[in-house]
Order: C-alpha cells, then structure tokens, then sequence
C-alpha cells in the first residue's frame, strides 16, 4: 500500500492541500483527519487509518521544513483537475453560502464598497475547502451577474410583482407556515425561491 500511495494522485493532492494550508480552520487549527479524508474522492483509495498517518507525516514534514518563499506557488489547476473542483463546487455548502451572502449584500462594506476577496474567504470553513484562486473567481462571477439583474427596487418589476400570480402564492405559503422548517425557524429564500415556477419570473 506505501508504494500505491508513493505513486498516487491522493498524495499530490494531499501535499498540497497541507502546503496552502487548505487542511486547517480559518483561525489557523488542524481541521481532523476524517474531515480531510473526505475533501477528495481520490483519498478514499485508501483507508480512513492508512490516510490519517499519511497526513500526520505530512503536516509534520511541513512544520520542520517550511516551503521556500522562492518556490513558484503552483496553480489551482495542478491542485486538483478543473472539471473535479467545478463538480465539488456545484453540489457544494460553500456555493450556496457565497451565493447568500452576494444576494444579500454581506460581501460589501457598510459604505456599499466591495469586501477584499481575502476577507471573505476566511468567513467560512466551507470556502477552505477549495483554492482561493478558484473563490475567487467565483465570487466574481456572482458579483458580475449580480450587476446584470435588473434591481428589486425597479418601479415596474414593484408594479408587476403586485399583480402578479407569484405574489398570491407567496402570501399562502407564508400564511400557511410552508416557508418554515419543522423546527418552526425560517428556511432559505433561496430554498422558498425554488418552491414555485411562478418565482422564476423574478429576480
């Protein structure tokens, strides 16, 4: 098994992921090894314990012998294949919550003014999970799209809201309590976006 591991790709990947730091929490602490153990499907090539001393070895390599500031950072593509990361990215928490922030507005500073990618990247575990040169990317692209929308405060989509089907069926889902999960606590918009085609015609 040493010598599949010495030859494989769930090395590479794992050198890398220690290397930039991608196996730790934002606030700088070794995230567990069962949590890394699933940031790659090639990992589970290998079993859970073989991988977890596998990591250990490596993060202790890292800390006696920190990589030289001249040394070429390698780009996201070398990490992981660019159509992998994409699939990870689309069935992805990290998508959804970069996707509610930028709806909502929480990617900006009190004067309205764009937050430095960097910021943001380290609001969530969830973003750690992939390279920030890929985030970064993808926050742009929500940020791109979002200019493209036209504004919720348009007078004619406010006009066109009002008499709308959409509208009624907003008021019954909510007065029938649908837009709320067992628990009683409120679900997404984004999740009571989806419960309805009539929605769609809105931004």
């Amino acid at each position: 098994m040493e010598n599949d591991w010495e030859n494989s790709q769930a090395k590479v990947f794992l050198q890398h992921l220690v290397q930039h730091k991608l196996d730790k929490y934002y606030d700088g602490t070794d995230q567990r090894a069962n949590v890394v153990y699933t940031m790659r499907e090639a990992f589970s090539d290998f079993p859970q314990k073989f991988f977890t001393k596998q990591l250990q070895k490596i993060r202790k390599k890292s800390k006696a012998k920190p990589p030289s500031s001249k040394e070429k950072e390698p780009g996201f593509e070398e990490i992981v294949s660019l159509e992998e990361l994409e699939e990870e990215w689309t069935n992805s928490h990290a998508k959804a919550a970069l996707e509610r922030i930028v709806e909502a507005g929480k990617d900006k500073k009190e004067d309205g003014n764009n937050q430095r990618v960097d910021v943001l990247y380290k609001t969530s575990v969830e973003f750690k999970h992939f390279p920030s040169k890929f985030f970064t990317k993808k926050l742009q692209k929500l940020r791109k799209e979002g200019k493209a929308k036209p504004s919720s405060q348009d007078p004619e989509l406010k006009i066109k809201w009002g008499n709308s089907r959409a509208m009624v069926v907003l008021q019954r889902i909510v007065e029938h309590g649908l837009d709320c999960k067992d628990d009683g606590s409120n679900k997404p918009s984004d999740e009571v976006f989806k419960m309805s085609e009539e929605f769609k015609l809105f931004p």
